[in-house]
C-alpha cells in the first residue's frame, strides 16, 4: 500500500527507463476493468542548499519486487531509495 518510490538523486539520474521496462506495473483485469499495480516514483534533488522533490507521471511506475528497490537504491545518491507510506 506505498503510495511512491523516494530516490535520492544528487548530480546523477537513476536509468529510470530500463527499471520500469525491466520492472513494469502489472496489470490485471476484474469485474472492474483493467487494475494496474504499480508505485509511482519521486526524485529528491538536492544541490547546494536547496532541494526539490519531483514527481514522474504515470510513464515511471514500476512493480516494486525486492529486485527491483535494490536495483533502484543501487542508481540512487547514497543508496536512498525508499517506499513512502
Amino acid at each position: 500500500f506505498g503510495k511512491y518510490l523516494r530516490v535520492e538523486v544528487n548530480g546523477h539520474m537513476p536509468d529510470v527507463a530500463e527499471l520500469v521496462r525491466e520492472f513494469p506495473p502489472q496489470r490485471e483485469l476484474s469485474d472492474e476493468g483493467e487494475l494496474v499495480r504499480g508505485l509511482g516514483v519521486q526524485l529528491h534533488l538536492t544541490r547546494g542548499g536547496a532541494a526539490c522533490d519531483v514527481q514522474l507521471d504515470e510513464r515511471a511506475h514500476f512493480y516494486p519486487t525486492d529486485e527491483a528497490l535494490r536495483r533502484w537504491a543501487a542508481q540512487a545518491a547514497n543508496a536512498c531509495a525508499a517506499v513512502v507510506y
